[in-house]
């Protein structure tokens, strides 16, 4: 048996995290004993071992807490192994981008003469109807959850969509959401129908600024601010919430540099 101080150095886990593990019940010591020390078996060596195994792998405590469980059936192990890697994947993309950003610091920094590199035009878009869908859902990046339950719903009710369908994407909060944001999904159809939570409404005729780029939708904020400043030169000012038009995106192909949106926003002259 070893104390802790032992197990610490032969784990090489500070004491203060052996500690931490009895308190949540992912490796309690084999003893206490008269003194109050905690006691650890040669065993628990090679226990230690998988959990510092674990978590560098990126799993998170309970996760680890739950793996280790021997009641735990293979098919429950495979799916919090599945959480672990898309979330690593996540943190992976993150840091992607953030070297891409490094990369182009300079440019960054550096002022420069400002060119627009991207289509803007001031047009009109017609009357059209639409199939409309409008939650609440975790984060803007996870809008997919919406797209799948719309075209689920329409499917159900055999209902067609136009021959150039308008895909949209409209979000009515008055701020920048981190989590749970408001957004309504449009999609253009041919005739109404009754859906369980899908509505059927006619969007009027709208004057708008429309801005379209290709590639990563991180773009959109560089897009915001080029429309700010049109409408700045312009004498115009927004009349409506913006929304993005998805012409090509990731249910069309992988490839970011092929996808197209259109920012449009509802203006008005002062």
């Amino acid at each position: 048996m070893f104390k802790i101080g032992e197990f610490s150095k032969l784990s090489q886990v500070s004491g203060r995290m052996l500690r931490h593990f009895d308190q949540i019940d992912i490796l309690k010591p084999e003893q206490i004993d008269e003194n109050g020390y905690r006691l650890y078996s040669s065993f628990q060596l090679e226990e230690i071992m998988k959990i510092t195994a674990l978590q560098k792998a990126g799993f998170q405590l309970q996760e680890i807490k739950q793996l280790l469980d021997d009641n735990l059936s293979e098919i429950e192990k495979q799916e919090i192994i599945k959480i672990c890697k898309e979330r690593k994947q996540q943190e992976y993309t993150k840091v992607k981008k953030s070297l891409s950003l490094l990369e182009d610091v300079e440019h960054i920094l550096t002022p420069k003469k400002r060119i627009r590199p991207y289509l803007m035009e001031l047009k009109m878009v017609p009357k059209h109807m639409v199939a409309s869908l409008r939650k609440r859902i975790p984060y803007y990046s996870e809008e997919g959850i919406l797209w799948r339950e719309l075209y689920n719903e329409m499917y159900k009710h055999h209902v067609s969509i136009t021959e150039k369908p308008r895909k949209v994407a409209i979000y009515h909060d008055d701020e920048y959401m981190e989590e749970h944001p408001d957004v309504e999904i449009q999609l253009s159809i041919d005739s109404r129908f009754d859906g369980d939570e899908v509505i059927c409404k006619e969007v009027a005729e709208q004057q708008v600024l429309s801005i379209t780029f290709y590639g990563e939708y991180e773009q959109i904020g560089n897009v915001n601010m080029e429309a700010i400043k049109w409408m700045e030169e312009n004498n115009y000012r927004l009349d409506g919430k913006f929304y993005s038009v998805y012409h090509m995106g990731i249910d069309s192909t992988k490839e970011s540099e092929e996808w197209k949106t259109e920012c449009c926003f509802p203006v008005k002259r002062i």
